[in-house]
């Protein structure tokens, strides 16, 4: 056969080969490759949009791992620091370079903590604004309340604290904390039967230790 002629093996072949695409090496159902041809533009965009945000999760994934990393252990280098001049200033650091981490929130409530020894109304400022941000369901949520009673009771605001405390007493495994803490200040106040009243409902809660049962109910019988 003439190796010119348009049947020649040769000729076919390449013909073949120049008409073929990968779409067609793929072997899909004709109706799928029409619909890939007809919306070639549009499945293109689609594609580079499904591929940029995978991008840009995984970017944002790895910051936030990193700054959650790095905040973490800045807060431990600061609870580890001995002078305390150099503690808060490695707190404060934790604040404003890493705001939004938790580490960020726990390096205000350690402030908090230490504030309470000579600056009462700084601290429960802090811990106010911490706690008014915050959702009831947050673990930290609870902390805060008893701190901000204690901090109101440091500060010789006695009726203050009992609202926190009395606040912490309607969340599930906190009752009997709460309760002792109220029964104390009604104690000190002299209101001998609101004291008798709250040491009665905090042995009556399950997550009291036998050991403090046995001294309430012994005060309790002095009472």
């Amino acid at each position: 056969m003439n190796e010119h002629s348009a049947f020649s093996k040769r000729h076919i072949e390449e013909v073949t080969q120049a008409k073929r695409t990968l779409l067609d090496e793929l072997n899909f159902p004709p109706a799928v490759t029409a619909f890939i041809r007809k919306n070639s533009r549009t499945l293109q965009i689609i594609a580079i949009c499904v591929f940029t945000g995978i991008c840009l999760w995984s970017f944002f994934d790895y910051y936030t791992t990193k700054q959650k990393n790095d905040s973490a252990a800045l807060l431990s280098r600061a609870m580890a620091e001995s002078d305390e001049a150099s503690r808060q200033q490695l707190l404060k650091q934790v604040q404003v370079e890493y705001s939004g981490t938790g580490a960020a929130v726990w390096s205000q409530v350690v402030s908090a903590h230490e504030m309470m020894k000579s600056d009462h109304d700084q601290a429960i400022s802090i811990l106010k604004s911490l706690a008014d941000g915050m959702s009831s369901s947050n673990p930290l949520f609870p902390l805060l309340q008893f701190d901000l009673g204690q901090a109101h009771e440091m500060n010789k605001k006695p009726d203050q604290a009992l609202g926190y405390y009395q606040k912490l007493s309607e969340i599930k495994g906190f009752a009997a904390v709460s309760f002792l803490a109220m029964g104390r200040i009604y104690e000190q106040k002299n209101e001998q039967q609101k004291a008798k009243e709250m040491y009665e409902k905090a042995i009556a809660q399950p997550e009291l230790p036998s050991t403090v049962k046995s001294r309430i109910e012994d005060k309790l019988s002095r009472l």
